[in-house]
């Protein structure tokens, strides 16, 4: 996808020269539940000390953001359409489940409503206060309500995914929670998702799994509760109409879950907190969803930590894997976070003239239920009747015969160009110990490898001074092969052949379609890759809208990358980026699949857990990272209620790798790897 970009970007320079002239001007204005709003930009001064967030008992740390930057980062909607926001605010937690089992208890807290504080706090997301402009509805950071003709939806935005509320341990031993802006989240997305459709399952009255006479009733009740509610706000709509929506709604959400989520328990893993297949299930949208072809299911399977977002506008490629190049032009990131808002509920009618949305979502029901063990039969039933999102207040005529979405590109060019603003947290002096001098001069010794333990981590991961985080770098891509760490993740992403079946991926919808409008070739019977049609897909995006919000949306979010190739350290493709470490501290758990819960492991590779529990926010200022207690029980795999198991046996979650001696497997002692993250504290 990276390479099909340059020659996108490439093409579009001219195009661009002239379509900027109707876009004229430096606004950043984003609309915010029916408001036309331009944030404040005005950079805070830099500190080390602690502020007090509005309204809330959190603290914030100088990372170059004003509040109200924060708040515009925490909730400018994205362009997801992940349910009816007037569901999401009066649906009651589930009573039974839409899988044949369900893997964790339906409701371990009593909680009444689904968005409960509690609740979605449970599942790792931040409770925020309410607040008139960005959130009437008093939701955690990250939930957003994406406005259209056809009504109001809930979507994630980036902050769901990259904020993190961390518990800090003052020197007088109270606890003090402070909030890290573009820090990976402690959520724990597959929970919620399932949860989620466990919840529309349960005011479903016919739908079959794990069903009786007395779950029937309880349903018909709880629709009865949901309806009135619900319609108090459409009352043109009657009460057979909801629930024929409810059961579309349902029958979608499960269907994705089940796509994405297929567990062969035994083999692999739940996410957990703070732990994601985002390019998997992206992946599938666009093989699965829109190509229609059930036969390229793939289970996403290679869990990644959350990446944290200070310093990617400046970098010249993007994603733990490298394959997405940032063009100072603008259209890399942009077609970066148009790919991102596909993999979360964001709508594109792609190949409108070929096949309706009902019948792309039909296609791939009949294998679907028998493929995958966690879907329930009773889906299928509903697929006939599924009807494709309204149209989205703003877009207009679709241009070269590209695609309508639900996607909100000026958005996104706006909250890139947030981003770019970003600084990574300093380590808070006030609150924890004081950086020791002695140690961390120690430490840079080691770092950029002038100590005499054949260390040097600069080799990989450049060094960047605070008063150039802004400005361009170039980042390392190191070949699997090299490092050693796990390779599901590249393996997945590189693959021409289905992993499981050694199939060829089908082209289904694409075949005879031009990759690229206008002048791509066009594709035959199979993909050479899932990334082609990714690539598509997200081109067909700005294309369809390209001269009003595509433009608009390329230009805000241009990255001051130079574009440069980054640095290759080996072979191409098979490899993963090793990033500046600013704000490492902030960041576990470490390695790419957030096999490792601290500094001092990664640092000490027998020392590693094979086993551990992680979504705790206490921090551990020593050995840097979050306190992650041992699990418990016959099977050692039981976690502390607010945690999740991570098992570095499970596929896609070894934590081997990145333990030569220039990455300090040649320290002698705890003392040196001290010194060394005594250093690394500090960038």
């Amino acid at each position: 996808m990276g390479g099909n970009f340059v020659k996108f970007t490439d093409f579009f320079k001219g195009l661009c020269v002239v379509g900027a002239v109707t876009i004229a001007g430096c606004s950043y204005a984003v609309n915010i539940n029916g408001h036309n709003y331009e944030p404040d930009m005005t950079p805070t001064p830099e500190s080390s000390g602690l502020s007090r967030v509005p309204a809330t008992d959190w603290y914030e740390l100088s990372q170059g953001w004003n509040s109200d930057m924060r708040r515009a980062y925490w909730f400018t909607p994205q362009g997801s359409v992940l349910v009816p926001y007037t569901w999401f605010l009066n649906l009651e937690m589930p009573d039974r489940s839409c899988r044949s089992e369900p893997y964790v208890p339906l409701n371990p807290g009593n909680w009444t409503m689904f968005r409960d504080p509690g609740h979605l706090r449970s599942l790792g997301y931040i409770p925020a206060p309410a607040d008139p402009l960005w959130n009437p509805d008093g939701l955690p950071i990250g939930f957003a309500r994406r406005i259209t003709d056809g009504g109001d939806f809930l979507g994630p935005t980036c902050a769901m995914c990259h904020s993190n509320l961390m518990a800090l341990q003052s020197k007088s031993g109270k606890k003090v929670d402070v909030l890290i802006d573009g820090a990976p989240t402690l959520g724990d997305l597959q929970a919620f998702n399932e949860q989620l459709a466990d919840a529309l399952c349960s005011v479903n009255e016919d739908w079959t799994t794990n069903n009786t006479d007395a779950r029937q009733a309880s349903a018909a009740a709880r629709f009865d509760r949901f309806a009135e509610r619900v319609l108090k706000n459409d009352p043109g709509k009657t009460k057979e109409q909801l629930r024929q929506e409810v059961r579309i709604q349902t029958s979608i959400i499960a269907k994705r879950n089940a796509i994405n989520y297929s567990e062969k328990r035994h083999e692999y893993p739940r996410y957990g907190k703070g732990r994601l297949d985002a390019i998997g299930a992206i992946l599938n949208e666009v093989a699965v969803t829109y190509t229609g072809e059930s036969k390229n299911i793939t289970p996403a399977n290679a869990p990644v930590s959350y990446p944290f977002l200070w310093g990617t506008p400046q970098a010249d490629v993007t994603q733990w894997t490298g394959f997405i190049h940032n063009q100072a032009f603008g259209f890399g990131p942009l077609g970066r976070n148009v790919g991102e808002v596909v993999g979360v509920y964001g709508y594109v009618d792609a190949f409108p003239d070929k096949v309706e949305a009902k019948a792309k979502v039909k296609s791939v029901s009949k294998e679907l239920a028998s493929k995958i063990d966690n879907l329930s039969a009773t889906a299928d039933a509903y697929q006939g009747d599924s009807t494709p999102p309204p149209v989205i207040r703003g877009n207009r005529r679709v241009q070269f015969k590209g695609f309508k979405s639900s996607i909100l590109m000026p958005n996104l060019g706006a909250i890139e160009h947030w981003l770019g603003r970003l600084k990574s947290p300093v380590w808070p002096e006030d609150v924890l110990p004081k950086i020791d001098e002695a140690r961390r001069k120690r430490g840079e010794l080691i770092y950029t490898g002038k100590s005499d333990t054949g260390a040097h981590c600069e080799a990989c991961h450049a060094l960047i001074p605070r008063e150039k985080q802004l400005e361009a770098h170039q980042v390392t891509l190191v070949p699997v092969t090299k490092i050693k760490t796990d390779e599901a993740a590249i393996s997945n992403f590189v693959a021409t052949r289905h992993p499981l079946t050694g199939e060829p991926w089908r082209s289904g919808h694409f075949e005879g379609e031009r990759q690229t409008p206008i002048i791509g070739e066009r594709y035959g019977p199979y993909l050479g890759n899932r990334g082609d049609a990714l690539a598509t897909i997200v081109k067909g995006v700005i294309f369809g809208n390209f001269f009003f919000d595509g433009i608009k949306g390329g230009l805000r979010g241009r990255s001051v990358s130079k574009g440069t190739e980054a640095v290759y350290s080996e072979k191409p493709m098979y490899r993963y980026k090793a990033r500046p470490l600013t704000g490492i501290w902030a960041t576990a758990p470490y390695l790419h699949n957030g096999s490792v819960r601290n500094l001092m492991e990664l640092l000490w590779p027998e020392k590693r857990a094979e086993r551990f529990c992680t979504g705790d926010r206490t921090f551990d200022h020593v050995e840097i990272g979050f306190v992650s207690p041992e699990p418990t029980g016959p099977d050692k795999d039981l976690c502390p209620e607010g945690t999740t198991l991570v098992d570095t046996a499970k596929f896609g979650s070894r934590n081997t790798g990145h333990a030569g001696v220039m990455q300090g497997s040649g320290l002698s002692d705890k003392e040196q790897r001290l010194d060394l993250i005594e250093f690394l504290k500090t960038l």
